[in-house]
Protein backbone atom coordinates (compact mmCIF):
# COMPACT_ATOMS: atom_id res chain seq x y z
CA UNK A 1 0.00 0.00 0.00
CA UNK A 2 1.01 3.49 -0.74
CA UNK A 3 0.53 7.03 0.23
CA UNK A 4 0.98 10.06 -1.85
CA UNK A 5 0.98 12.84 -0.15
CA UNK A 6 1.51 16.53 -0.24
CA UNK A 7 3.22 17.11 2.87
CA UNK A 8 7.05 17.12 3.47
CA UNK A 9 8.21 14.11 4.72
CA UNK A 10 9.62 15.32 8.52
CA UNK A 11 5.73 16.23 8.99
CA UNK A 12 4.46 12.64 7.68
CA UNK A 13 6.75 10.76 9.66
CA UNK A 14 6.39 12.33 12.89
CA UNK A 15 1.95 11.54 12.37
CA UNK A 16 3.54 8.13 11.59
CA UNK A 17 5.59 7.93 14.84
CA UNK A 18 2.33 9.12 16.98
CA UNK A 19 0.35 6.22 15.19
CA UNK A 20 2.49 3.36 15.20
CA UNK A 21 2.18 3.23 11.08
CA UNK A 22 5.99 3.71 10.28
CA UNK A 23 6.86 0.69 8.18
CA UNK A 24 3.50 0.00 6.45
CA UNK A 25 3.48 2.15 3.24
CA UNK A 26 5.27 3.23 -0.06
CA UNK A 27 5.58 6.77 1.19
CA UNK A 28 6.14 9.62 -1.64
CA UNK A 29 6.11 12.85 -0.36
CA UNK A 30 6.43 16.39 -2.13
CA UNK A 31 10.51 16.15 -1.14
CA UNK A 32 10.25 12.96 -3.26
CA UNK A 33 9.86 14.33 -6.41
CA UNK A 34 10.52 17.76 -8.92
CA UNK A 35 6.80 17.94 -10.10
CA UNK A 36 3.67 17.57 -7.90
CA UNK A 37 0.19 16.97 -8.58
CA UNK A 38 -0.90 17.29 -11.83
CA UNK A 39 1.89 15.80 -12.85
CA UNK A 40 1.98 12.38 -13.04
CA UNK A 41 5.46 12.03 -11.40
CA UNK A 42 4.31 11.11 -7.91
CA UNK A 43 2.04 7.97 -9.31
CA UNK A 44 5.30 6.82 -11.94
CA UNK A 45 7.33 7.25 -9.04
CA UNK A 46 5.34 5.30 -6.68
CA UNK A 47 4.18 2.50 -9.24
CA UNK A 48 7.88 1.76 -10.68
CA UNK A 49 8.99 1.29 -6.75
CA UNK A 50 6.22 -1.31 -6.23
CA UNK A 51 6.77 -2.83 -9.51
CA UNK A 52 3.64 -2.85 -11.01
CA UNK A 53 2.31 -1.89 -14.12
CA UNK A 54 0.14 1.09 -13.75
CA UNK A 55 -2.69 -0.63 -15.24
CA UNK A 56 -2.63 -3.07 -12.23
CA UNK A 57 -2.84 0.08 -9.81
CA UNK A 58 -5.97 1.43 -7.99
CA UNK A 59 -5.80 5.19 -6.67
CA UNK A 60 -8.00 6.76 -4.66
CA UNK A 61 -7.91 10.38 -5.12
CA UNK A 62 -9.53 13.87 -3.23
CA UNK A 63 -8.67 16.61 -5.15
CA UNK A 64 -9.31 17.31 -9.51
CA UNK A 65 -5.29 17.52 -9.75
CA UNK A 66 -4.92 14.43 -8.16
CA UNK A 67 -7.21 12.40 -10.24
CA UNK A 68 -5.47 14.03 -14.05
CA UNK A 69 -2.13 12.73 -12.00
CA UNK A 70 -2.95 9.41 -11.43
CA UNK A 71 -4.83 9.16 -15.05
CA UNK A 72 -1.75 10.57 -16.61
CA UNK A 73 0.27 8.24 -14.94
CA UNK A 74 -2.00 5.25 -16.64
CA UNK A 75 -3.18 4.14 -13.41
CA UNK A 76 -6.90 3.47 -12.53
CA UNK A 77 -8.82 6.01 -10.02
CA UNK A 78 -11.73 6.80 -7.69
CA UNK A 79 -12.49 10.02 -6.93
CA UNK A 80 -13.06 10.32 -3.09
CA UNK A 81 -15.13 13.09 -1.27
CA UNK A 82 -12.97 16.47 -0.42
CA UNK A 83 -14.69 19.16 1.03
CA UNK A 84 -13.56 21.48 -1.81
CA UNK A 85 -14.11 19.38 -4.63
CA UNK A 86 -17.33 18.13 -6.95
CA UNK A 87 -16.87 14.62 -6.30
CA UNK A 88 -18.64 11.81 -5.08
CA UNK A 89 -17.13 9.81 -2.24
CA UNK A 90 -16.92 6.63 -0.27
CA UNK A 91 -18.82 7.38 3.19
CA UNK A 92 -17.77 3.83 4.53
CA UNK A 93 -14.58 2.03 3.06
CA UNK A 94 -15.96 -1.34 4.99
CA UNK A 95 -18.11 -1.48 1.74
CA UNK A 96 -15.22 -2.17 -0.70
CA UNK A 97 -14.92 -5.72 -1.15
CA UNK A 98 -11.77 -7.05 -2.99
CA UNK A 99 -11.94 -10.62 -4.50
CA UNK A 100 -8.64 -11.87 -6.10
CA UNK A 101 -8.81 -9.13 -9.27
CA UNK A 102 -11.80 -7.53 -9.09
CA UNK A 103 -13.05 -5.10 -6.07
CA UNK A 104 -16.64 -4.50 -5.61
CA UNK A 105 -17.54 -0.82 -4.43
CA UNK A 106 -21.30 0.48 -2.64
CA UNK A 107 -23.73 1.57 -5.24
CA UNK A 108 -24.25 5.19 -5.79
CA UNK A 109 -21.61 6.22 -3.66
CA UNK A 110 -18.39 6.48 -5.94
CA UNK A 111 -17.39 7.80 -8.88
CA UNK A 112 -15.09 5.40 -10.75
CA UNK A 113 -12.87 7.36 -13.67
CA UNK A 114 -12.74 4.52 -16.31
CA UNK A 115 -10.82 6.42 -18.83
CA UNK A 116 -7.09 6.99 -18.24
CA UNK A 117 -5.30 10.17 -20.00
CA UNK A 118 -3.56 9.57 -23.48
Amino acid sequence: MGLLLAVGEKKLLNVFEQHSLTGFFCVVTRDDVSSSKPNPEPYTKAIKFWNQSPANVLIFEDSNNGIQSALSAGANCIAVNNKTQRVHHIENFSEIKVNGDSITLPEKSYTIIKTRAK
